[in-house]
């Protein structure tokens, strides 16, 4: 996978190996898990328009409409 799609695919990958250190500030775990969460939602998002939108991949023969 290539382009917006396949770099998406590649952060969840990576975004799915975080961890964090409970000594860490906790306000700033907070904020940076919202980010993560709004950054997943939209990559989710672009996955699901990339995947159910099928490219032709020849072109299509539109058969005449009977009536």
């Amino acid at each position: 996978m290539t382009g917006e799609t396949g770099e998406a695919i590649d952060d969840l990958r990576n975004i799915a190996q975080l961890g964090y250190d409970e000594d860490e500030d906790q306000e700033e775990l907070e904020m940076s898990l919202e980010e993560i969460i709004e950054y997943v939602r939209v990559a989710a998002l672009l996955c699901h328009d990339t995947f159910t939108h099928p490219q032709p991949t020849a072109p299509e023969v539109q058969k005449p409409t009977l009536h």
